[in-house]
């Protein structure tokens, strides 16, 4: 009996977490209004009406205002900002995975194939949901936590 092969269709994981990433964040957009993203959205409409200056973090403005084609609109940027944190989520996956293949390779760990498929798959999922900057006083303070 032939050892069944464990092969997974090249980048078939980012495109799940790219379309489970974008129905998070869509339905983020639809159905939970007082989200960071519609703050962030409004500050951006405002700085077209000319009622605020440009914010300080300009990164993640001047790619909504690139994904929106510099729009005014606060509609076409809560879809730019959907496609932003999506294309966001997925690059941290990505990159992720990429590392963890890496340490894998360099330590030379004996690994079985399915092993090989896996680990990394459920490691850099797992490492989604973890954030840099811990928001400490949220967290221990009003006992409640920011995602």
């Amino acid at each position: 009996m032939k050892a069944k092969q464990y092969k997974l269709t090249p980048g078939l994981d980012l495109v799940l977490v790219a379309g489970i990433g974008g129905l998070i964040f869509w339905f983020m957009i639809h159905y939970v209004t007082d989200s960071d993203i519609h703050m962030h959205a409004e500050l951006l409409h405002y700085f077209h009406t000319g009622a605020r200056s440009f914010p300080p973090n300009f990164i993640y403005y001047t790619l909504l205002e690139l994904f929106s084609f510099f729009s005014g609109k606060l509609d076409q940027i809560m879809l730019a900002s959907g496609i932003v944190l999506t294309l966001a989520l997925t690059a941290k996956y990505y990159i992720t995975k990429k590392i963890i293949l890496e340490f894998i390779d360099r330590r030379r760990l004996i690994l079985s194939k399915r092993q090989q498929v896996v680990i990394p798959i459920v490691l850099a999922t797992t490492l989604l949901f973890i954030f840099a900057i811990p928001d400490y006083y949220s967290l221990f303070s009003l006992r409640q936590y920011y995602l």
